[in-house]
């Protein structure tokens, strides 16, 4: 790993109209893990399923507390949940659970069948696990980085089981989605899921690396035209206003959808551009207060 990676978990608060530029919440130069003791931390490190050196998170996941108010930000997802292998990406649902999808991946190597797990976040338990058979990802190849939820049964009325899980292999141009409510799961593919060439060659902080990957993020859009530098990944809020971090200028924008998508509706945060290098996950939560926040974790990834 180079010694340059830093790992930052940014805030951006907004209030009733106004906003808060960005702070630092949490920055990590290496990921610590949770272990039952310290000699299962050695043996984990003795036998090379424990490289700290190698890992690298890609997401961030806040979550309230409804009975306190309080914030939780989950800053190592693999800390509580994960068996041998690695949690990828999470989605927090209204009931409080927390899907994750365990890649089944170590390293390039497959060391088990890939995996949803639903945590209740109050318990901290897994209370559901689905294991995906081999129709669903191609060994060796498949890579699965990304969850998205469309909850059709949310409370109070109802109790999230009516709920389709989509998950994206951005390894082998595919997507899984699965039913909860009848525990089944299907495979799509598509040429438009291929990575294009045109936007493989990716600058940030003048360093040039080529990303071929295939569905980095899963959002409802319409294609409007094309911006001289991507954004990985983006999030709206509650008002109809997308944000998200572009890399080559850094900058941190906001966006109405309601407006024509033209640089005089788009607005620019003031931000330190080293601590939003890479920005490859942002979510957006609020809290009972009205608060609205996105949270963003930047990873650095162009040194990693």
């Amino acid at each position: 790993m180079n010694s340059q990676l830093l790992i930052l978990a940014t805030l951006v608060s907004i209030v009733y109209g106004g906003h808060y530029g960005p702070s630092s919440m949490f920055a990590w130069k290496q990921l610590e893990f949770g272990f039952p003791n310290q000699m299962a931390e050695e043996e984990a490190e003795n036998s090379g399923n424990l490289i700290p050196t190698n890992a690298i998170p890609i997401d961030v996941e806040p979550f309230y507390d409804v009975s306190t108010d309080s914030r939780v930000a989950i800053k190592n997802q693999s800390e509580a949940y994960t068996t041998s292998s690695l949690a990828e990406d999470s989605q927090v649902n209204k009931c409080n659970q927390m899907w994750v999808i365990d890649s089944g991946v170590q390293g390039s190597k497959y060391v088990c069948p890939p995996k949803l797990l639903l945590i209740d976040l109050y318990s901290n338990q897994v209370i559901h696990q689905y294991e995906f058979d081999d129709s669903l990802y191609i060994k060796d190849a498949s890579l699965f980085a990304t969850v998205a939820l469309n909850v059709k049964d949310p409370p109070p009325a109802g109790n999230c089981q009516n709920t389709m899980v989509y998950v994206a292999d951005v390894g082998f141009h595919g997507l899984v989605v699965y039913n909860y409510q009848e525990n089944r799961a299907w495979r799509i593919e598509n040429r438009f899921m291929y990575p294009n060439p045109d936007n493989g060659l990716l600058t940030v902080a003048c360093k040039s690396f080529v990303l071929m990957d295939g569905i980095l993020s899963l959002k409802s859009f319409v294609k409007l035209g094309e911006r001289n530098s991507p954004c990985p990944v983006s999030a709206i809020d509650s008002s109809n206003n997308v944000y998200c971090v572009t890399l080559d200028p850094i900058r941190l924008i906001k966006w109405d959808v309601r407006k024509p998508y033209h640089k005089q509706y788009i607005e620019e945060f003031s931000v330190e551009h080293k601590e939003l290098e890479f920005v490859s996950g942002i979510k957006y939560t609020e809290a009972s207060s009205g608060r609205k926040e996105f949270w963003m974790i930047s990873n650095r990834f162009q040194v990693f």
